[in-house]
């Protein structure tokens, strides 16, 4: 009896042992896993962040370029005006208006406020770290 029990015994131990063979792999296995998960998670993020600089970068640029469009479109109205204006004093001048040419003139010194009204900022950035981009 003493015989069979500690046969049993001995069994108990060598399954045991196998059992914690078993799981010490099994940790291995699971270990690997996570640090390829790990990898792939910097990967991922590292990514996101370039998509996001990227997102931001087209936003900067379709701003400075809507900027420009409305800096030459002012550019545009002043010239406009000023040609309209010395078309328009051309006759008061061959007419001898000479009130005419005092409202024409006051007109003119007005127009470089058209430009002014423009604003002047284009676009601002702080730096080029990752940040959010709002889709919607």
């Amino acid at each position: 009896m003493a015989a069979k029990d500690m046969s049993m015994t001995m069994d108990s131990r060598d399954n045991l042992s196998v059992v914690m063979a078993d799981m010490d792999k099994a940790n291995q296995a699971i270990a690997h896993d996570l640090a390829a998960v790990s990898q792939i998670t910097l990967a991922v993020t590292a990514d996101v962040d370039k998509a996001t600089r990227s997102l931001q970068f087209e936003d900067m640029a379709t701003q400075l370029i809507e900027h420009v469009g409305n800096r030459l479109q002012a550019v545009h109205d002043f010239l406009h005006q000023r040609e309209a204006l010395a078309e328009h004093g051309y006759q008061l001048l061959l007419s001898n208006n000479t009130e005419g040419l005092d409202k024409i003139r006051q007109e003119h010194l007005a127009l470089p406020e058209t430009l002014k009204r423009a604003s002047h900022k284009a676009v601002t950035q702080e730096d080029i770290r990752g940040g959010e981009v709002e889709l919607f």
